[in-house]
């Protein structure tokens, strides 16, 4: 589902008032005057200076402009970097469009339960349209476990902000709750509509802290915008996972003195090979970067290939005490040489040679999905 994004009226007042007292101006008001003059450059350039120094406005605002494509290509994946650094600052809008991100698998992995914990984070700072969304969660039982209690408590939040399509669903939901609720007054997780989270609300132009901003949504609208398609899964014999951190080590072995073979980005999915309390073996579609004895490869570049059966992989171009075996090679595994040292050549190893992950980096998955498995197969690796 694509991002959907309304003017502030707000945004136009502050700007004027920006003109008008140039003077006083801060780098982010600077950045905001160039915003709605249309000079995306300045804008950019500004808060991309902020946002370096972990300036969650600033880094919010770039999101925003990476998922419109103001001044740059649309970028969902960079959208949701932002939006994520943004997020982790605090930022409240940040933290609602995270989760529309991870809602609709837009710049990351589909994850509906990571989606409803920005959403609580948001929604528990008094986001409208994300305590909509959180109790929709609640009502269908969506990354969340259905509870009916939980999804009239957020709509009701909401309906109390006046948002006008949680002022429409609460009263259902009310009558819903009393007739379900059972003699000796529990509780219930019964279902009440097939309600849809809102989609996602940011405003064209970059919000101001604290202002609210006007969500489409995907029920009780005259041309509501098309839910998120689901994510199927798909039946394999492996578990799969990805790295859930903006940056994960991979280390040769489960051991923090271990060296590090490479990081990965966020999003980047993995096979999960076996967990071991604090460490998870993992495979990647592109392999690891490893060394190995240069009499044992023939051939250069990409059309390289293993001479022998059982090689060792090393993680440093040695055999001491320090340089570590992850595995062994197979006899013609393709390789890329991608150097040489002395004897020793650096290449990036096919992936059934494994490598080591801080589980904290990893999340795993109830079941892998066509969006894992698309992102498997574009990092070159066959299911």
């Amino acid at each position: 589902m694509p991002f959907y994004y309304k003017h502030l009226r707000s945004l136009t007042f502050v700007a004027a008032v920006l003109v008008a007292s140039a003077a006083q101006a801060t780098p982010d008001e600077d950045a905001r005057a160039a915003y709605d003059r249309g000079d995306f450059a300045t804008a950019y350039q500004i808060w991309n200076e902020l946002a370096a120094q972990n300036d969650g406005r600033a880094q919010y605002a770039l999101g925003v402009m990476h998922a419109t494509g103001s001044g740059r290509d649309k970028d969902p994946v960079k959208a949701f970097e932002w939006f994520s650094k943004a997020a982790e600052n605090g930022h409240i809008k940040a933290m609602y469009n995270l989760g529309i991100a991870y809602w609709t698998g837009q710049g990351t992995l589909q994850d509906r339960q990571e989606a409803t914990h920005w959403w609580r984070m948001a929604a528990e700072r008094g986001d409208v349209v994300s305590q909509y969304n959180l109790g929709v969660a609640y009502n269908n039982g969506l990354g969340v476990e259905k509870d009916l209690v939980e999804a009239a408590r957020w709509i009701r939040s909401a309906a109390e902000q006046n948002y006008e399509t949680a002022v429409e669903l609460l009263p259902a939901l009310e009558q819903k709750l009393r007739e379900s609720a059972p003699a000796d007054g529990g509780t219930t997780g019964t279902s009440v509509a097939s309600s849809e989270p809102a989609g996602a609300a940011a405003s064209s132009a970059p919000s101001t802290a604290g202002a609210s901003v006007a969500a489409d949504t995907a029920s009780a609208e005259p041309d509501p915008a098309p839910a998120p398609a689901p994510d199927p899964t798909i039946d394999v014999d492996f578990t799969a996972g990805f790295v859930q951190v903006a940056e994960a080590s991979i280390y040769a072995a489960n051991d923090d003195d271990a060296p590090v073979l490479e990081k990965l980005a966020q999003g980047t999915p993995l096979k999960i090979i076996q967990r071991r309390g604090d460490w998870t073996e993992v495979e990647a579609a592109s392999g690891f970067k490893l060394w190995v004895y240069g009499t044992y490869v023939k051939g250069d570049g990409a059309n390289a290939k293993i001479d022998g059966d059982g090689v060792r992989a090393r993680s440093l171009p040695s055999t001491g005490a320090k340089s570590v075996s992850p595995g062994k090679f197979k006899d013609n595994d393709p390789v890329t040489v991608l150097k040489s040292e002395g004897d020793w050549k650096h290449v990036q190893a096919p992936a059934h040679l494994h490598a080591w992950v801080r589980s904290s980096d990893v999340r795993i998955m109830d079941s892998a999905t066509e969006s894992w498995a698309d992102r498997w197969k574009q990092g070159g690796g066959s299911l």
